[in-house]
């Protein structure tokens, strides 16, 4: 099984950590391309106009990510306690 992994927002935080966490696991890992201007075009196209520009590259990340893999991890992180 293939998992894609968007290389934008979050994935920052941490670079490489998800990409070892599922390796280490069996899976096979594909990260997006680096941001550039074919990925920036994806998003602003699906994106409404008043998405804000990071969530613009980041939709053309997931959109880079379609097709090519079985799923795509989008990872949710909260903080312990408040």
């Amino acid at each position: 099984m293939k998992i894609g992994i968007p290389r934008s927002l979050i994935y920052w935080k941490r670079p490489y950590f998800w990409e070892s966490f599922f390796e280490n696991l069996g899976f096979e890992v594909l990260l997006s391309s680096k941001t550039n201007k074919e990925i920036v075009e994806m998003g602003v196209k699906i994106s409404d106009p008043e998405t804000c520009f990071s969530c613009k590259v980041y939709f053309g990340h997931l959109k880079w990510l379609e097709g090519k893999c079985d799923l795509i991890f989008v990872p949710r992180l909260k903080r312990k306690g408040n």
